[in-house]
């Protein structure tokens, strides 16, 4: 009996058992097994082991507009997913230069839906993001924010607004579609940092602690204030709005990572013990509503459950280099991408092989002498990431033919 008489379920079902490089040889023997290749069934089971495996990105890919009915292509099935996944674990991505500062900024990126937000000076700038445009963003339709008097220092985008806070002692609400300013709250210090949620606004304070601001009929009014020893370098507030943390610089309380209670403003848990003088905390990542992530000048990246103790972390992954991280990123999953403090150096990092990094690559001009920048801002997609230095904003694209990048 002949291969291609066995049903395609069958064959399906029997191709599932080999490996990538057996499933591209018979991807090229015949036009009826390159079609069964394509199926779901037979790549799902080799993607899972890969980092930044999202299935559920290209199968979005599928669906057509008026009316018509999926289809699977080599540009949207699973087969595509894995091998992007394998660029991000194995392979040298491309490196592109988008936007570029004639000064020295400390840019801060946030993404939402397809659109990647910005700040440059005193604006905030939106681009749409995806494969179809070149280098991954679009920069012929852009979105202004403006309306600071001084540099944006963090900003946070929600469903419908764009919240920033800013050296000018103010923090400004816009429509997110109209980018029309909606509120100015003043503020008695400059902003150190910033997380907002559709009802709440989580800012630090230079000098004062942590302020919240609650969502009423009338625009976000002022809840409570929290006072702190130390400046609280970042915030972050869960996905399911009911907890933020808090990260400060570790100088005069020796504790800089807490939990508080997003209604109450109580501490409900203190996460770490023995920090060092001077190991602050710089950024913060929520997973879900019970994990989340933190880096600093400890020089480790260190992952939290809050269902358990928190005086050690879950998950710790330790530097070789001693170079703290400045910032950091994930799928939510097992994939997590840190930027650290210097030559424009990111490593990507898998929950599941905590012992050693997957690869660690510089981005930007590498080879001039004053490419000495932290990457202060990075986010991931499926697809691209985008980094943000001290003078340039570059896209990493990791859906090329990329070069192999040899076990070091």
């Amino acid at each position: 009996m002949l291969l291609n008489n066995l049903p395609a379920e069958l064959l399906s079902k029997i191709l599932g058992f080999l490996d990538k490089e057996d499933l591209v040889n018979i991807c090229q023997v015949c036009k009826q097994l390159r079609k069964i290749c394509l199926d779901d069934l037979v790549w799902r089971s080799l993607g899972e082991p890969l980092a930044n495996f999202r299935p559920n990105h290209f199968r979005q890919l599928r669906k057509l507009f008026h009316g018509r009915q999926e289809s699977i292509s080599s540009k949207n099935s699973l087969k595509e997913a894995c091998r992007i996944a394998h660029n991000w674990q194995s392979h040298k991505p491309y490196d592109c230069t988008v936007q570029k500062f004639r000064q020295k900024l400390l840019p801060w990126l946030c993404f939402s839906g397809n659109a990647l937000f910005f700040s440059h000076l005193n604006s905030i700038i939106s681009s749409r993001t995806g494969s179809r445009f070149r280098n991954g963003i679009d920069f012929k339709h852009r979105r202004y924010y403006r309306g600071h008097k001084s540099d944006v220092v963090r900003f946070a985008v929600t469903d419908s607004q764009i919240i920033s806070g800013g050296c000018d002692r103010q923090i400004l609400v816009w429509n997110k579609d109209s980018c029309d300013l909606y509120q100015q709250i003043p503020l008695e210090g400059i902003v150190t940092s910033l997380d907002a949620c559709n009802s709440t606004i989580v800012t630090g304070i230079r000098e004062r602690g942590i302020s919240v601001f609650r969502k009423n009929e009338h625009g976000f009014v002022s809840s409570y204030h929290y006072p702190m020893k130390d400046i609280v370098w970042t915030l972050a507030v869960d996905t399911n709005n009911r907890y933020f943390t808090a990260g400060s610089s570790c100088c005069l309380d020796k504790q800089p990572l807490k939990v508080f209670d997003v209604e109450r403003g109580d501490i409900v848990n203190v996460c770490g013990k023995d920090y060092p003088y001077g190991a602050g905390v710089l950024a913060l990542h929520y997973q879900d509503p019970r994990t989340f992530l933190s880096c600093g000048y400890d020089c480790s990246l260190n992952c939290w459950d809050l269902r358990g103790s928190c005086r050690v972390p879950s998950i710790s992954f330790p530097d070789e280099d001693q170079s703290f991280y400045y910032s950091l990123d994930s799928d939510h999953d097992n994939f997590i991408a840190c930027g650290l403090c210097r030559f424009g150096q990111i490593k990507f990092w898998d929950k599941r092989h905590p012992s050693r990094n997957l690869q660690s690559f510089f981005v930007g001009n590498v080879g001039r002498l004053d490419n000495s920048s932290p990457v202060y801002s990075l986010k991931v997609t499926a697809t691209h990431l985008y980094a943000a230095l001290s003078q340039s904003l570059q896209t990493l694209d990791f859906t090329h033919n990329l070069c192999y990048r040899p076990d070091r």
